[in-house]
Protein backbone atom coordinates (compact mmCIF):
# COMPACT_ATOMS: atom_id res chain seq x y z
CA UNK A 1 0.00 0.00 0.00
CA UNK A 2 1.52 3.35 -0.75
CA UNK A 3 1.71 6.41 2.07
CA UNK A 4 -0.64 8.93 1.70
CA UNK A 5 0.42 12.73 1.50
CA UNK A 6 -0.89 15.83 2.13
CA UNK A 7 0.43 18.78 -0.34
CA UNK A 8 -0.43 22.14 1.81
CA UNK A 9 0.43 25.39 0.29
CA UNK A 10 2.62 27.28 3.50
CA UNK A 11 3.85 25.94 6.45
CA UNK A 12 0.94 27.75 8.92
CA UNK A 13 -1.20 24.95 6.85
CA UNK A 14 0.93 22.44 7.95
CA UNK A 15 0.87 23.44 11.97
CA UNK A 16 -2.86 23.91 11.80
CA UNK A 17 -3.52 20.47 10.56
CA UNK A 18 -1.01 18.73 13.28
CA UNK A 19 -2.92 20.56 16.15
CA UNK A 20 -6.17 19.86 14.37
CA UNK A 21 -5.31 15.99 14.32
CA UNK A 22 -4.46 16.63 18.48
CA UNK A 23 -7.67 18.53 18.98
CA UNK A 24 -9.79 15.59 17.41
CA UNK A 25 -7.36 12.86 18.53
CA UNK A 26 -6.41 11.58 15.29
CA UNK A 27 -2.50 10.47 14.93
CA UNK A 28 -2.07 12.07 11.31
CA UNK A 29 0.19 9.34 9.83
CA UNK A 30 -0.20 11.21 6.60
CA UNK A 31 3.62 13.03 5.39
CA UNK A 32 2.28 16.91 5.11
CA UNK A 33 4.35 18.43 2.24
CA UNK A 34 4.59 22.02 2.19
CA UNK A 35 4.56 23.30 -1.44
CA UNK A 36 5.40 26.83 -0.71
CA UNK A 37 2.46 27.96 -2.88
CA UNK A 38 0.35 26.53 -5.05
CA UNK A 39 2.09 27.62 -8.19
CA UNK A 40 4.22 24.30 -7.44
CA UNK A 41 1.20 21.93 -7.25
CA UNK A 42 2.20 20.41 -10.33
CA UNK A 43 5.86 19.69 -9.53
CA UNK A 44 4.53 18.14 -5.99
CA UNK A 45 1.61 15.73 -7.78
CA UNK A 46 4.90 14.90 -10.11
CA UNK A 47 6.79 14.00 -7.54
CA UNK A 48 4.43 12.28 -5.18
CA UNK A 49 3.14 10.15 -8.08
CA UNK A 50 3.23 6.78 -6.73
CA UNK A 51 1.69 8.21 -3.17
CA UNK A 52 -1.89 8.75 -2.23
CA UNK A 53 -2.72 12.68 -2.16
CA UNK A 54 -5.13 14.81 -0.62
CA UNK A 55 -4.80 18.56 -0.96
CA UNK A 56 -5.85 21.58 0.88
CA UNK A 57 -5.43 24.61 -1.21
CA UNK A 58 -7.32 28.34 -0.45
CA UNK A 59 -10.92 28.24 -3.28
CA UNK A 60 -9.24 31.55 -4.74
CA UNK A 61 -6.35 29.38 -6.19
CA UNK A 62 -8.93 26.62 -8.07
CA UNK A 63 -7.81 27.62 -11.09
CA UNK A 64 -4.19 26.78 -10.55
CA UNK A 65 -5.35 23.87 -9.29
CA UNK A 66 -7.07 22.66 -12.65
CA UNK A 67 -4.63 23.64 -14.49
CA UNK A 68 -2.05 21.73 -12.33
CA UNK A 69 -4.03 18.57 -12.44
CA UNK A 70 -4.98 19.05 -16.28
CA UNK A 71 -1.25 18.77 -16.93
CA UNK A 72 -0.40 16.00 -14.29
CA UNK A 73 -0.08 11.92 -15.06
CA UNK A 74 -1.00 12.20 -11.01
CA UNK A 75 -4.25 12.75 -9.96
CA UNK A 76 -4.87 13.61 -5.97
CA UNK A 77 -7.66 11.10 -4.30
CA UNK A 78 -9.18 14.64 -2.59
CA UNK A 79 -9.12 17.85 -2.85
CA UNK A 80 -10.23 20.41 -0.34
CA UNK A 81 -10.52 23.95 -0.71
CA UNK A 82 -10.86 26.95 2.15
CA UNK A 83 -12.83 29.16 1.20
CA UNK A 84 -10.97 32.17 1.03
CA UNK A 85 -7.73 30.84 2.90
CA UNK A 86 -7.09 28.91 6.31
CA UNK A 87 -6.84 32.04 8.24
CA UNK A 88 -10.44 33.21 7.55
CA UNK A 89 -11.76 29.65 8.10
CA UNK A 90 -9.64 29.78 11.76
CA UNK A 91 -11.43 33.51 12.49
CA UNK A 92 -14.28 32.57 11.60
CA UNK A 93 -14.42 29.27 13.49
CA UNK A 94 -13.06 31.01 16.70
CA UNK A 95 -15.16 34.16 15.70
CA UNK A 96 -13.19 37.74 16.77
CA UNK A 97 -13.08 37.60 20.66
CA UNK A 98 -11.52 34.89 20.94
CA UNK A 99 -8.71 35.20 18.61
CA UNK A 100 -7.84 38.70 20.35
CA UNK A 101 -7.79 37.10 23.27
CA UNK A 102 -5.65 34.25 21.20
CA UNK A 103 -3.76 38.10 20.33
CA UNK A 104 -3.54 39.34 23.66
CA UNK A 105 -1.90 35.96 24.87
CA UNK A 106 0.57 36.16 22.07
CA UNK A 107 1.63 39.51 23.41
CA UNK A 108 0.74 41.40 20.09
CA UNK A 109 -2.18 43.39 21.28
CA UNK A 110 -0.40 46.33 20.70
CA UNK A 111 0.17 45.90 17.98
CA UNK A 112 -3.17 45.06 16.50
CA UNK A 113 -4.26 48.16 18.02
CA UNK A 114 -1.77 49.70 16.33
CA UNK A 115 -3.41 48.07 13.08
CA UNK A 116 -6.77 48.53 14.20
CA UNK A 117 -5.97 52.05 14.70
CA UNK A 118 -5.05 53.31 11.58
CA UNK A 119 -7.67 55.38 9.22
CA UNK A 120 -7.89 52.86 6.90
CA UNK A 121 -8.73 49.86 9.35
CA UNK A 122 -10.95 51.70 11.47
CA UNK A 123 -13.83 51.18 9.04
CA UNK A 124 -13.65 47.65 8.00
CA UNK A 125 -15.06 44.79 9.75
CA UNK A 126 -13.02 43.29 13.09
CA UNK A 127 -12.56 40.20 10.71
CA UNK A 128 -11.15 42.13 8.05
CA UNK A 129 -8.45 43.68 10.00
CA UNK A 130 -8.31 40.23 12.01
CA UNK A 131 -7.34 39.00 8.48
CA UNK A 132 -4.83 41.55 7.79
CA UNK A 133 -3.53 41.57 10.78
CA UNK A 134 -2.59 37.74 10.26
CA UNK A 135 -0.18 38.32 7.31
CA UNK A 136 1.25 41.59 8.25
CA UNK A 137 4.35 40.59 9.71
CA UNK A 138 6.74 37.14 8.37
CA UNK A 139 5.80 34.53 10.61
CA UNK A 140 2.89 34.99 12.10
CA UNK A 141 0.79 33.23 10.05
CA UNK A 142 2.53 30.09 11.24
CA UNK A 143 2.99 31.43 14.31
CA UNK A 144 -1.05 32.09 14.76
CA UNK A 145 -2.63 28.66 12.98
CA UNK A 146 -1.85 25.76 16.02
CA UNK A 147 -2.59 28.60 18.40
CA UNK A 148 -6.14 29.49 17.04
CA UNK A 149 -6.82 25.72 16.40
CA UNK A 150 -5.72 24.85 19.90
CA UNK A 151 -8.69 27.36 21.24
CA UNK A 152 -11.30 25.56 19.41
CA UNK A 153 -12.95 22.25 20.03
CA UNK A 154 -13.01 19.70 17.82
CA UNK A 155 -16.81 20.31 16.58
CA UNK A 156 -15.37 23.92 16.07
CA UNK A 157 -12.62 23.10 13.95
CA UNK A 158 -12.96 24.46 10.02
CA UNK A 159 -14.47 22.19 7.61
CA UNK A 160 -11.55 21.94 5.47
CA UNK A 161 -9.11 20.52 8.04
CA UNK A 162 -11.06 18.40 9.92
CA UNK A 163 -12.10 16.77 6.17
CA UNK A 164 -8.25 16.22 4.89
CA UNK A 165 -7.60 14.67 8.19
CA UNK A 166 -10.36 12.04 7.20
CA UNK A 167 -9.66 11.65 4.32
CA UNK A 168 -6.06 10.98 4.88
CA UNK A 169 -6.82 8.55 7.41
CA UNK A 170 -9.05 6.44 4.49
CA UNK A 171 -7.20 3.62 3.15
CA UNK A 172 -6.91 3.86 -0.46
Amino acid sequence: MSRTVILVEGESDRAALQAAAVTLRRPLSAEIAVMYGITNLLRHLEEHAADRIVVLYDAPEHHRVERALAHSSAQPSALFACERDLEEELIRAAGADRVLDVIEAEGDLPAWRALRGQPFHREYPVEEVLHRFMGSIGGRKLRYASALVAILRPDELPRPLVEVIQAASESR
